[in-house]
């Protein structure tokens, strides 16, 4: 008998241990869901940086994963001190930050200039500068673009992860033969950016140039996203002192599909309800977006909020209709006596009948028209054997 009852106290003792076991694990899944998510008290601004998005964060527990810290440094000057926003833990600084995957960071200017060999009378002008860059994210082959400023310029960048080499020459004699705005390889050259790039390393190398020192005496070359930069012979004096250009990176979410992350619940990063996901067409991993009808962040779970397209006048309900606004959606109601489904490109609205009344008349007139046409043909017809009747009738009275 006692060792029945050892035995059942035995098994209670189990069960608790069990349940202790499932508590702890089920607060350490909390805990770690609640990871994925920034607290309140996260700093969301960095100098010019401004609402800064999760993802990407600040300080630990305000970011995904070390791939989206923005590093926030300090520096002072004539007793001012100023922040700037860096990618990580690198010297690349970050501009801006758009939840559509676009990532606006600064990189700078190689640039090459003639060595003095005397004083002021002789120069070599063989010479190159070379930078090498790391990033995250890859550029985005579709907003970026290389870019040469020089006579007598070659320019090559590399990818050594990707295994890429892609480059330009510019040539020139004389200042003339350049046209602002015009990139095509004399004074400006430029080559395009391969997908998927994620390192790069500028040579940037001049060549004799003894007739164009007057007016040209660098060469530059360096990445820029396309709209930023208008070739000017202006340039060729020292980039009118510029030493950096902006350039998109393409972010995304680790390096899975979404077909592959939508398995792992907990670490899925779509965490709105009101959201989808797609895959990267540069490189890998997916990003996330709100569904139609709804904006917002959609890697927060209530990220996505409902767009009010009747409140701030962006439905396309015809001017006699109504907008009704819907979690997600809107329709467009006619007024009474009017049917149709209320939207400018649809059937608008319209009086209830009106295209009965209009067929109704349309009908009569084509009815009538028929008819008057059968009286015509059928009364000519009956005047043709009538006629023809009479010649029969005189033949016969001639030949009696």
């Amino acid at each position: 008998m006692s060792s029945l009852l050892e035995t059942v106290l035995l098994q209670q003792q189990a069960v608790k241990l069990l349940l202790g076991v499932l508590v702890i694990l089920s607060a350490a899944i909390f805990v770690a869901a609640a990871a994925a998510e920034p607290n309140s008290s996260c700093v969301t601004t960095c100098g010019s940086l401004h609402d800064i998005p999760y993802p990407f964060g600040t300080s630990k527990g305000c970011y995904l994963d070390s791939s989206f810290l923005i590093t926030c440094k300090s520096s002072s000057s004539s007793g001012k001190s100023t922040q700037t926003p860096f990618l990580g833990v690198s010297n690349i600084k970050v501009l801006n930050i758009s939840l559509d995957g676009e990532l606006r960071v600064s990189t700078s200017v190689a640039r090459v200039c003639p060595q003095k060999l005397d004083n002021y009378t002789s120069y070599k002008y063989t010479g190159y500068n070379y930078i090498d860059t790391l990033l995250e994210f890859p550029m985005s082959d579709k907003k970026n673009v290389f870019i040469a400023v020089g006579c007598n310029t070659r320019a090559i960048i590399d990818s050594y992860e990707n295994l890429y080499s892609i480059g330009c020459r510019s040539r020139c004699e004389n200042i003339y033969d350049m046209v602002n705005g015009s990139c095509s390889g004399v004074g400006c050259c430029q080559a395009p950016i391969p997908t998927g790039m994620t390192d790069f390393s500028i040579d940037v190398r001049l060549y004799n140039g003894s007739t164009v020192r007057k007016f040209n005496t660098c060469g530059f070359a360096f990445v820029v996203e396309k709209k930023e930069y208008n070739f000017s012979t202006l340039d060729l004096q020292n980039m009118q002192n510029k030493d950096a250009f902006p350039l998109v990176l393409d972010w995304a979410i680790g390096s899975q599909t979404c077909e592959d992350a939508k398995e792992d619940t907990t670490g899925y990063a779509c965490k709105s309800a009101n959201s989808q996901c797609y895959d990267s067409t540069n490189g890998p991993g997916y990003r996330c977006s709100c569904s139609s009808g709804y904006y917002g962040n959609p890697y927060l779970s209530d990220g996505c909020k409902d767009i009010d397209e009747c409140g701030i006048q962006i439905h396309g309900c015809a001017a006699d209709a109504t907008c009704v606004n819907h979690v997600g959606f809107y329709t467009c109601l006619c007024p009474k006596g009017y049917e149709g489904d209320g939207r400018k490109e649809g059937t608008a609205c319209r009086a209830q009948g009106s295209d009965s009344r209009k067929i109704i008349p349309i009908a009569i007139i084509g009815a009538s028209t028929f008819g008057v046409l059968f009286l015509l043909i059928g009364g000519w017809g009956s005047y043709k054997v009538v006629k023809k009747r009479q010649r029969i009738a005189r033949r016969q009275e001639f030949f009696k």
